[in-house]
Formats: C-alpha cells, structure tokens, sequence
C-alpha cells in the first residue's frame, strides 16, 4: 500500500500558514485542506501543468501515476523522463 496525500487548490498565503504542521508530521489536522488515503493505484492527469512533491523533490506535469509493485524496488519518476524514454 502507498499513502498518498492530496493537498486541495490553496492561495501562496494559506501554503505559508500550514507548510510547518505539513512538514512535521501534523498534516492530519488540516483536513479541510490535506485529504489522506492509501491504495496500491493513483493517476491524476490534467489539461493544466500541476506540481507533484516526491519525498521533497517536485515535478510539474500535466500526468502522473503510482503503482506499488509487491516486492519490488521503490523507485517514483515523470512519465516521459528522458532517461526512461532512451531504454
């Protein structure tokens, strides 16, 4: 299973005023900003460019999917990432 968090759309503002409780651990008290659940499968694809944080790395895409792999190796990368694209 993987947790996933999603953060509802949000002002700069408001990010300033809940990134500490996010960042350290407390994002279950802002949920009428941050919705928490687990599942083996996410997709989200858009028509507008969105960011994905990853473990505190973020990428901007329009599609992006997890999939937990049972006994497999973590690894999380953009579709399309030019690396995977040459294989």
């Amino acid at each position: 299973m993987i947790d996933f968090l999603v953060i509802a759309p949000v002002s700069r503002f408001k990010v300033a005023s809940i990134v500490g409780k996010y960042a350290s651990g407390k994002y279950r008290e802002l949920k009428e900003f941050i919705t928490h659940t687990q599942g083996s499968y996410m997709e989200f694809e858009s028509e507008r460019r969105f960011v994905v944080n990853i473990d505190g790395e973020t990428i901007h895409t329009g599609r992006i999917y997890f999939k937990a792999v049972p006994k497999g190796v973590n690894f999380v990368f953009p579709v399309g990432m030019e690396y995977f694209a040459e294989q």
